[in-house]
């Protein structure tokens, strides 16, 4: 009895077992699937991860700068570098640069432009993103897919443009002849206009908005010192107006066009990021070697010619060839080189006959240079005046001229080709043009003719004489070289804005053997050294 009833016992306990078998198998199979989603799902988070936040870079031409956030040098780009929120990325003269976003977003760079990411908040569905620009012009294109979320802001030094999604650039000028533009192409954006603040206390400046604009397809904000102004003054000015047509001309808006029509073959995040990791970015070209093979051919590798780089020439980046026939009988002329530039060169053709100088208060290095040209130096008459600028790097080698004309548009007076007169020297009427003098140092006076441009003695420009003051005076001293002991001769004439060349005046001036104590030396203008107003305002620093 107690056999049969252990043996029906552990049957039964045999057909429970069986029984529980299959659904701990499922159980098990369920949770292996879970923990298999879980890895993989944490593997897409993270991969997402490495994405998000990012900028990617490509250089299209030229050179190109990024700074990393906390690191005070520059230092050279390269398509595939990746940029973060606080990171700043400057272009050389001449090159252009594309940043893309996690969904496709781009921001393109031109030539001698620097933006600085204040904000960068990119992942999947969204693409939000604020820039400081420095100087030069960027171009924003939001991505074509529909469900991003997109969000950018641009501040310059008087605006802030803020949109939602459209394609618009903006332009910041550095100088305070430049200006600041804003312009839309698809969409709207809007432009807030800020001033300085007049009522504010302390020593820093802050700044106020002064007018808040909507800026539709078509329409641009160009803004510049007169507008800034007016704003100041808390007056009306009228804004916003169409495209300019030198903008729709400029070979900056033809390419954007192209590339927002054809599409952009930027590098994505995702390459670069692969980049960044080790990975190798091929060329789609780049054949693929088919394992299956077993013997390859040698192949023999076309030897590549070399190519010298070209130095750049210096780009003229104002006036606009707009604003080239001008009343103002001063205009600064702003423009940007390459980096490597150690010198700039000025010609000017005043009365037909060129003179160069090095712009001393260009700074060795910097990506900007700029230039004065105005009637008070002589370095600009009425009608056409004629400019080249020539870089310079630092073994000498020298860029190809670049040329700029510039019409002052102010009635240029019939010359009075007279001889110019002696009057004074050192102090006293001397109308024999003759003196003789133990001094080391002798100033001279004289009289022309109005309509003279140019007042040159022993063939050297008088560089303080102004066009058509009808007064020059010039120095003779023993440091100079131009005063020795004996005779000294000298020849002084005129030349009118279209060459024509006065008759020659000559006075002579006979230095004899100081038989007294030796003189104290004077304190005298140094017209006769190197010329000494450089119409060069200081250069920026890049």
């Amino acid at each position: 009895m107690d056999m049969h009833y252990r043996t029906r016992y552990s049957q039964r306990r045999r057909r429970r077992k069986g029984a529980f078998l299959p659904f701990l198998s499922l159980i098990t199979l369920v949770l292996i699937g879970v923990l298999v989603f879980q890895i993989a799902d944490y593997f897409i988070e993270k991969r997402q991860q490495q994405l998000e936040n990012k900028a990617a870079v490509q250089v299209v031409t030229g050179r190109t700068e990024m700074k990393i956030w906390g690191v005070d040098d520059w230092n050279d780009s390269f398509t595939g570098a990746i940029l973060h929120e606080g990171d700043m990325i400057r272009t050389g003269a001449g090159s252009r640069t594309i940043l893309s976003l996690l969904n496709g977003s781009i921001i393109r760079l031109g030539s001698d432009t620097e933006i600085e990411l204040t904000s960068l908040k990119t992942r999947d569905g969204q693409d939000e993103a604020e820039f400081s620009l420095k100087r030069g012009d960027i171009w924003l294109k939001r991505t074509e897919k529909e469900e991003v979320q997109t969000s950018f802001v641009v501040t310059t030094d008087h605006l802030k443009v803020s949109s939602l999604g459209t394609i618009f650039s903006v332009t910041n000028g550095f100088t305070t002849s430049a200006r600041e533009d804003v312009r839309v192409m698809n969409g709207a954006v809007q432009v807030v206009v800020r001033v300085e603040n007049e009522e504010a206390d302390g020593a820093i400046p802050t700044l106020r908005d002064a007018e808040t604009l909507t800026v539709q397809l078509g329409q641009q904000v160009s803004i510049g010192q007169n507008e800034l102004r007016e704003l100041q003054e808390r007056r009306t000015v009228q804004l916003v107006g169409l495209f300019a047509d030198h903008f729709r001309e400029s070979e900056w808006f033809k390419w954007n066009r192209a590339q927002d029509e054809s599409g952009d073959s930027a590098i994505t995040v995702a390459d670069a990021v692969g980049t960044d990791n080790g990975s190798t970015l091929l060329d789609s070209s780049t054949p693929s070697l088919d394992p299956s093979i077993e013997e390859v051919s040698e192949v023999t590798l076309p030897i590549e010619e070399e190519v010298t780089p070209v130095f750049i020439a210096p780009e003229i980046l104002t006036p606009l060839p707009a604003d080239r026939t001008t009343t103002n009988s001063t205009v600064i002329v702003t423009g940007s080189v390459e980096s490597s530039t150690r010198k700039i060169e000025a010609t000017t053709y005043v009365a037909g006959k060129p003179e160069s100088y090095i712009l001393q208060k260009y700074v060795s290095g910097s990506t900007r240079w700029s230039y004065v040209a105005s009637q008070s130096l002589g370095n600009m008459v009425p009608g056409v005046n004629r400019y080249t600028f020539v870089a310079i790097d630092a073994a000498g080698e020298r860029s190809e001229p670049t040329e700029l004309v510039i019409n002052y548009d102010k009635p240029s007076l019939s010359a009075d080709l007279s001889a110019p007169l002696v009057l004074t020297v050192n102090g006293q009427s001397n109308s024999t043009a003759r003196l003789e003098t133990e001094s080391s140092s002798v100033e001279i006076t004289g009289s022309i003719g109005q309509g003279i441009v140019k007042v040159l003695v022993n063939d050297f420009p008088l560089t303080r004489y102004v066009p058509d003051s009808k007064s020059w005076s010039y120095y003779a001293r023993t440091e100079y070289g131009n005063l020795k002991i004996g005779e000294n001769t000298y020849t002084v004439y005129g030349l009118s804005s279209d060459g024509k060349k006065t008759p020659v005046t000559t006075f002579t001036i006979i230095r004899k053997q100081p038989t007294g104590p030796a003189e104290k030396p004077t304190q005298q203008p140094t017209e006769p050294t190197a010329p000494v107003g450089d119409p060069a305002t200081t250069g920026a620093s890049a």
